[in-house]
């Protein structure tokens, strides 16, 4: 009796399925806990802390690839507004309205593009220090003008305000978090790669080897 070949080939994709959900949902949950923990290691400024989190921004997106970084963002910021006291702050819808939340909501953004950089097929450093600063420059992007909004609410010169307290009080962090990121990534690149891989393996079953772009 010849053994049943069909039966085999539709239980093996299920388990690389069943692998490649639990490794994306592992990746997730790693970076939601890396950001709660990144937003309690802060120097109290006012009104923008410095913390953790930036750091953590761009590895989600070199580690787990652009999508999976993205989403990972998603899921802290959902996380904090629904009351889980996982901002810098505590959580909670609220938070919205904080001159901070700027720069959070960037963070998916953020992660995404520095996916789309710094996830290549080879290791290049040059691309990894350049999605650290892409990244970065978003979260400011975006962070910078909502901070100017909220001081104009609150009556002062919007924009002096927001450059001189939002922005460059965060320079000489901001370089030394691009250099910690961009040697943590590279150290990290070969297991993401095999851990979180960016597309699916379309050849896999054919040929019994990964492809990836």
């Amino acid at each position: 009796m010849k053994p049943d070949v069909s039966s085999k080939t539709a239980v093996l994709p299920r388990q690389r399925v069943g692998r490649r959900i639990a490794a994306d949902l592992v990746g997730v949950g790693l970076f939601v806990s890396l950001m709660s923990l990144g937003a309690h290691v802060r120097i109290p400024l006012w009104p923008v802390p410095v913390t953790l989190q930036t750091l953590f921004v761009p590895l989600a997106g070199l580690m787990l690839g652009a999508r999976l970084g993205a989403v990972s963002m998603g899921a802290y910021l959902a996380l904090g507004l629904c009351g889980a006291p996982v901002f810098s702050m505590g959580g909670g819808p609220a938070y919205v309205a904080s001159p901070t939340f700027g720069y959070m909501l960037a963070f998916p953004a953020a992660a995404w593009l520095a996916g789309r950089i710094g996830r290549t097929k080879r290791l290049a450093v040059w691309r990894i220090a350049l999605a650290n600063v892409a990244a970065h420059a978003v979260i400011f992007a975006v962070g910078v003008p909502w901070l100017a909004g909220w001081f104009a609410v609150t009556d002062k010169a919007a924009w002096t305000a927001a450059a001189g307290q939002g922005f460059l009080p965060f320079l000489p962090g901001m370089a030394y978090k691009i250099a910690a990121g961009t040697a943590a990534a590279a150290a990290g690149w070969l297991p993401a790669r095999r851990l979180w891989p960016t597309m699916p393996n379309t050849r896999e079953e054919s040929t019994g080897r990964t492809t990836e772009s």
